[in-house]
């Protein structure tokens, strides 16, 4: 395997809390939060970075200040990510910023953007709840609700698997119904666990990988059968 690092931009720090790094589609280049070093109310001045894996520096995106979650298009050229209680999304071929939709409620915590021009978001916190947009705009709609999974109480993560139609998320909380899913976005009643627990699970290349007390793990997984 490589190995490298990817250090913050000189005066700033990466911000995880917030928003997990973002590679590219093509896997040339990823997108980070970071905060700037030794400022009060360094949150506020929070904004997303892009740096092309091949170059030693970054450079922040203009009009992404305190933005969350960035979640790439599939064809690289865009971004979407949350912020002032909005789903936006950054065109890089010009820099400009629009609004795809008014989140339902305030609270983030996941994002995803399918080949099919629709775009996956969790309202986050105690009460996550899964919803869809279409990347251009529009009203979203409500996909998993709250305490629809076996009791769960909410719901995260949401990522595409390569058909651009079923997705996996992780469901918190309601006793032992913790774990991994997989869905559809045109039948997200019928979904079924993948794995018990609550770890994070990402999708590449036929596993899906997590970590464990420090190491990275990968389990194969075939999307096309969801086992």
């Amino acid at each position: 395997p490589e190995r490298f690092t990817v250090d913050p931009p000189s005066g700033w720090n990466f911000d995880i809390d917030f928003a997990w790094p973002a590679p590219s589609p093509d896997g040339r280049q990823v997108v980070f939060r970071a905060v700037p070093t030794g400022r009060e109310n360094a949150q506020d001045a929070a904004m997303l970075w892009v740096r092309p894996l091949a170059s030693l520096s970054a450079r922040p995106l203009s009009g992404t200040d305190r933005a969350l979650l960035p979640a790439w298009s599939p064809d690289g050229r865009s971004l979407a990510f949350i912020a002032a209680g909005e789903l936006r999304r950054l065109e890089f071929a010009d820099g400009t910023v629009q609004r795809i939709c008014v989140l339902p409620r305030q609270g983030a915590g996941g994002l995803a953007w399918s080949g099919t021009g629709t775009i996956l978001f969790s309202t986050g916190g105690d009460t996550g709840q899964i919803y869809s947009v279409a990347a251009n705009g529009g009203d979203p709609k409500l996909l998993i609700a709250v305490g629809k999974t076996g009791g769960g109480t909410f719901h995260h993560i949401p990522e595409f698997l390569p058909d651009g139609r079923r997705f996996l998320f992780s469901t918190f909380g309601g006793g032992n119904t913790g774990g991994t899913y997989v869905a559809s976005v045109d039948a997200p009643g019928e979904r079924q666990r993948l794995v018990q627990g609550g770890r994070r699970r990402v999708y590449a290349g036929g596993h899906l990988l997590f970590v464990r007390e420090g190491t990275l793990f990968a389990q194969p997984f075939d999307p096309k059968r969801a086992v």
